[in-house]
C-alpha cells in the first residue's frame, strides 16, 4: 500500500500529516452548512411546550400568533386524524401532539409555521395554552397508583400476530 488513499496527503505514513477534506473551508468560514441554506417557499416550524412535566391542556388561543403577518398555521390535536398518528424509537407510542395531557417536558402542544425562524418563535411563544397542572410521575412507585397513565399499556403479541407479520416479508 502506498499510504495516498483517502486522508493521505502531505506525507506518508507514521506520523506523517494527514490532508484534511474541506478543513480549510471550514476553519476560514467558508464551508456552507445546511444552516446557510436560503430554500424559496419554505415554512419554519417552532413546537409549542409547557413547562411543566405533566399537565390537562385546556382550549388552546392560537388567535394572537395567527394575527401575525407570516404566520401560515398553528396546528394542534384537534387538526389531526384521530386516532392521533403516533411515533416512537422502539414503540410507536407517543403521540404528534400531546391529546388532552402532556406526559413529559417538553411534549408538543402545536405546532406553528411561518415564514421565517424568528417569526415562528415570536409565534408560538404567543400561543395561549391553559394547564392544570398534575404531579409528575418520578419513579415506579408512582405509576402504579389507580389511574397512572405510565408506562403505557402494551398490546401483546400472540403467535398469530406474528405469523401474519412474517409472512408479508
Amino acid at each position: 500500500m502506498s499510504g495516498r488513499g483517502e486522508g493521505a496527503g502531505r506525507g506518508e505514513g507514521v506520523g506523517a500529516s494527514p490532508a484534511r477534506v474541506g478543513g480549510r473551508a471550514r476553519v476560514t468560514g467558508g464551508q456552507r452548512y445546511v444552516a446557510d441554506l436560503q430554500l424559496d417557499d419554505v415554512l419554519h416550524v417552532k413546537l409549542v411546550t409547557l413547562p411543566c412535566a405533566r399537565g390537562r391542556i385546556g382550549r388552546i388561543d392560537a388567535s394572537a400568533a395567527l394575527a401575525l403577518p407570516g404566520v401560515r398555521l398553528v396546528m394542534t390535536a384537534a387538526d389531526l386524524p384521530s386516532p392521533m398518528p403516533r411515533f416512537g424509537p422502539q414503540l410507536r407510542d407517543r403521540p404528534v401532539i400531546a391529546v388532552g395531557e402532556t406526559k413529559y417536558h417538553g411534549d408538543p402542544v402545536a405546532a406553528v409555521a411561518a415564514e421565517t425562524h424568528d417569526l415562528a418563535e415570536q409565534a408560538a411563544a404567543l400561543v395561549r395554552v391553559p394547564t392544570t397542572r398534575s404531579r409528575a410521575r418520578t419513579s415506579s412507585a408512582s405509576t402504579t397508583t389507580p389511574g397512572a397513565t405510565w408506562p403505557p399499556a402494551r398490546r401483546r403479541r400472540t403467535s398469530s400476530s406474528r405469523a401474519a407479520t412474517a409472512s408479508r416479508w
